[in-house]
């Protein structure tokens, strides 16, 4: 089936195909989903290079012989996009969760990218709850990125938000309280989520002891 794809026409055109397609075409939402149907717009870049309906999506989307995914890391999870194209970032994320295992996998492998855009103030409530439970269905293990942790970098931090403490206490929650005694191996990183948010409230309290 994929060899009659790579046949047809090279994955790059298929990828172009698809990123002009999801930024040009007047895109139906699922009924009752709000989400876009993306299977539609898979079913439009096949239709468009003469190709059958086949479960291509795995291919069009993750397989790549450039350094950088065209797909992922240069348009879905570029810096920018999911505050710009929310509906189309939740979109696409609900679409690979819900499409099969593998495919979310592979799209969830962007965790360290994830963990930064969760807590974004331009990702709702109600989308960042979603994809904590995706997260959870998925297995991905967002937050436990051995790459790096955006909590241990938020915790280093003289202010936290109020906005990024209350998405902190949810994460927590549902990863447990060990989550905050977990140190990545990649990286610098040397102290837990609790070592460092004690460390940088005590030199907050240094800096303004003084002060009104």
């Amino acid at each position: 089936m994929y060899e009659n794809i790579h046949n047809a026409t090279s994955m790059n055109i298929l990828r172009e195909c698809f990123v002009d397609t999801l930024c040009s075409e007047d895109h139906e939402r699922c009924v009752p989903s709000s989400y876009f149907d993306f299977g539609k717009i898979f079913i439009l870049v096949l239709n468009k290079n003469n190709l059958p309906h086949t479960d291509a999506y795995n291919l069009i989307i993750c397989d790549s012989t450039e350094d950088e995914n065209q797909i992922l890391g240069g348009l879905i999870f570029r810096s920018g996009f999911h505050s710009v194209h929310c509906h189309l970032f939740m979109s696409f994320l609900s679409f690979v969760v819900n499409k099969n295992t593998n495919l979310a996998q592979i799209v969830f492998w962007y965790r360290r990218l994830l963990q930064t855009i969760m807590f974004d103030k331009f990702l709702s409530e109600d989308d960042f709850n979603a994809v904590l439970q995706w997260d959870r269905i998925t297995q991905a293990n967002i937050f436990k990125d051995e790459r790096g942790s955006y909590m241990l970098q938020l915790c280093n931090r003289v202010f936290i938000s109020k906005l990024e403490t209350d998405r902190m206490r949810k994460i927590v929650a549902e990863y447990g309280s060990s989550l905050l005694q977990w140190v990545p191996t990649g990286g610098f990183y040397r102290q837990t989520c609790v070592n460092s948010f004690l460390f940088a409230g005590c030199m907050l309290r240094k800096q303004w002891q003084n002060s009104p």
